[in-house]
């Protein structure tokens, strides 16, 4: 848990180290920050090695650290290592454009509490810094099927009518029923346009189908989706 700081019964300004080289995204942790409220102090580093070195000397001054995963100077991973190192008792969270799964499995096992990708507003931003001080941690929706392949799925889904899909088949298959276009499922999926479109052509083939709309009615149909 956080820290709260206090001299002679007042409460001091709780800090948070923000690692954003871009203005935007400061400005963007930044406005989150402040919604906790006016205890809040921002500390904002440009780049990885100054974040290194506030670490080293300041570490333990922080209730918390935001990190992003691609940095200009040195990797976003050898931040997360220095403030377990300097900090383990307050938590990290990445925040970041990077969502390759190999990417997010490694912010994890090297300390992160959370993981998103970098919001359009701080609104969103400011309640996961709530949910990471209370001990919860914070994921972005889109990533989640990263999480859940990587604590295991099931080898393959089968229904009542004897079709047999893979984990990622299906995974797709749930996406285009959503109406969402071939692009947009591969950004969800963190997979590429071609990879999507030979899910698409394997769910043709077992579903006998021969558009996307008659095997999304299909699938329905048959208590997949």
């Amino acid at each position: 848990m956080p820290r709260v700081h206090k001299i002679a019964g007042q409460s001091l300004r709780r800090k948070a180290l923000l690692v954003a080289e871009s203005a935007a995204t400061g400005r963007l942790l930044s406005a989150a920050l402040a919604r906790l409220g006016n205890q809040w102090e921002g500390v904002i580093c440009r780049n990885g090695r100054r974040a290194m070195q506030l670490i080293r000397e300041q570490g333990r001054e922080y209730d918390f650290a935001v990190v992003g995963m691609i940095l200009s100077d040195i990797k976003g991973l050898d931040v997360l290592r220095a403030w377990m190192k300097a900090a383990p008792q307050s938590p990290v969270l990445v925040v970041s454009s990077a969502t390759e799964e190999r990417t997010v499995l490694a912010a994890i096992r090297n300390g992160a509490r959370g993981y998103l990708v970098e919001p359009e507003s701080d609104r969103p931003l400011a309640e996961s810094f709530r949910e990471l001080l209370a001990g919860h941690y914070p994921v972005s929706p889109q990533l989640s099927h990263t999480l859940f392949r990587l604590a295991g799925a099931p080898p393959a889904r089968v229904n009542s009518g004897g079709f047999r899909l893979t984990p990622r088949e299906y995974e797709t298959l749930r996406h285009l029923s959503r109406g969402l276009t071939y692009d947009a499922v591969a950004k969800a999926m963190d997979i590429t346009l071609s990879t999507v479109q030979t899910n698409v052509r394997h769910l043709y083939r077992k579903l006998g189908a021969h558009s996307q709309m008659q095997a999304v009615n299909k699938a329905r149909a048959h208590g997949l989706i």
